[in-house]
């Protein structure tokens, strides 16, 4: 039983670690870097600071997206006798 507790606190911990770091990357990228990205005066620089920003990103992007898919899926299996259990509760009527 611990080792199923233990495997299911670091699904949890992929989980939510993963999905804020993509969340979060994402919207400061979008917000932030792109907005700093618009104070730049000439627009070919403005593109190639924001494009070499989104490409500094994109590691950190695709290590955030797998690592909740992990967490997600480790879950999904470990809950999967509740998540059958609901399906008749969850059916339309």
């Amino acid at each position: 039983m611990a080792r199923f507790k233990n495997q299911n606190t670091t699904a949890r911990a992929l989980n939510d670690l993963g999905l804020a770091a993509w969340f979060g990357g994402s919207l400061m990228g979008a917000i932030g870097l792109n907005g700093a990205a618009a104070r730049v005066d000439h627009p070919r620089e403005r593109v190639a600071v924001a494009n070499a920003g989104w490409s500094r990103w994109t590691p950190a992007n695709l290590a955030a997206i797998g690592a909740y898919t992990v967490g997600s899926l480790v879950l999904t299996g470990a809950n999967r006798s509740r998540l059958g259990a609901r399906r008749a509760w969850a059916a339309p009527r």
